[in-house]
């Protein structure tokens, strides 16, 4: 069966599951992923439903059971994220069915962006530096800090929206309680 390969960046969960399932109403099924690389075959049109996310940190393998068990696939995970798809047919599902277990995810995804930003930030302050000491101009250094830049742009607003999250399905837990 053919294969088409797509390379594409998601730093958004939610947005990145919309888009699978776009590709599967189009006919295309994410059979494969590694980060930024999806793998796809020819299938009929809807006939899967996709989920992205964060695995917990406790007992990932446990979930993965546990979502085999209910007739869920792991197309793929790697460093905890994960891609799961079901036959549409045979019913709708969700990762984190309970208010709390979404709000867990999202303080999950939360805390990952902060690593990144901290592994970045420090590391790249001290390279920065050492540059600096070794004689480098600002001009030689312009494409590194641009994208140092970049990221220290992003990484903020993917934190900001799941803290969003968080207080939406905290305020979403208040009506419900």
């Amino acid at each position: 069966m053919k294969r088409t390969i797509v390379l594409r960046g998601y730093t958004d969960f939610d947005k990145e599951e919309r888009w699978l399932n776009e590709m599967a109403a189009k006919g295309l099924a994410c059979v494969g992923w590694y980060p930024y690389i999806y793998v796809f075959e020819r299938a009929e049109p809807g006939a899967w439903t996709y989920r992205s996310g964060v695995l917990p940190a406790s007992d990932s393998r446990q979930y993965l059971a546990f979502m085999a068990e209910a007739g869920v696939e792991t197309v793929a995970a790697f460093n905890r994220a994960a891609i799961f798809r079901k036959p549409t047919a045979k019913g709708p599902f969700e990762l984190f069915s309970d208010t709390e277990s979404r709000i867990a995810h999202y303080q999950s995804i939360r805390t990952r962006w902060l690593w990144v930003l901290l592994l970045l930030v420090v590391p790249g302050a001290v390279l920065d530096t050492a540059f600096v000491m070794s004689g480098w101009s600002t001009s030689d250094m312009l494409p590194l800090l641009l994208v140092q830049l970049a990221f220290i742009c992003v990484v903020p607003l993917q934190m900001l929206r799941a803290t969003k999250s968080i207080r939406s399905l905290e305020a979403e837990r208040l009506i419900t309680e």
